[in-house]
């Protein structure tokens, strides 16, 4: 219950972005430091070094980022591959992405998967992914998914740098 709490007033806070200038290659390093991952994925980093600092809200990406290598770890149950990448995308985006090679996404739930309260797991609230995509539009930014059942998912969030549009 205070999972569902927790994640409701996470999606239904408003509250100005909170954006300050920092470098979103350190909060992927952080964030692969801390959250808990187990032995049997192996995790790796692929850091592009020309990421410039950039204004973003840390409290929020940090949260997306959070939920995407949760719902990868909990993908993978039986072990796997995590990968987190930044590197420049189009239009002068940056892009982190975080693949897994778990169980993927089924055709039929890749149209949901954004929708509050929509979940596969027993567990799950349904607010990760919604969460997720909340802070990419309030960073004015994208968000793709490529999937591909017993594969794996890869999740794009492309977000505007100082100089694009």
């Amino acid at each position: 219950m205070n999972n569902i709490i927790s994640g409701i007033l996470d999606y239904t806070r408003s509250r100005e972005l909170r954006l300050e200038t920092g470098r979103v290659n350190d909060l992927v390093r952080d964030l692969a430091a801390v959250v808990p991952i187990p032995a049997v994925i192996r995790v790796q980093l692929r850091i592009s070094d020309d990421i410039p600092a950039m204004s973003f809200d840390r409290e929020e990406l940090r949260q997306a980022l959070t939920n995407l290598i949760n719902n990868a770890v909990q993908a993978m149950p039986e072990g796997g591959e995590l990968e987190i990448h930044t590197g420049w995308g189009a239009d002068g985006c940056v892009d982190i992405r975080v693949s897994d090679t778990g169980c993927g996404i089924s055709p039929e739930n890749m149209s949901r998967i954004f929708q509050p309260f929509f979940t596969t797991k027993s567990d799950g609230t349904g607010l990760g992914m919604a969460i997720v995509k909340r802070v990419v539009d309030r960073h004015k930014g994208k968000i793709q998914v490529q999937s591909s059942p017993g594969k794996g998912t890869t999740i794009t969030l492309s977000l505007p740098s100082a100089g694009s549009s």
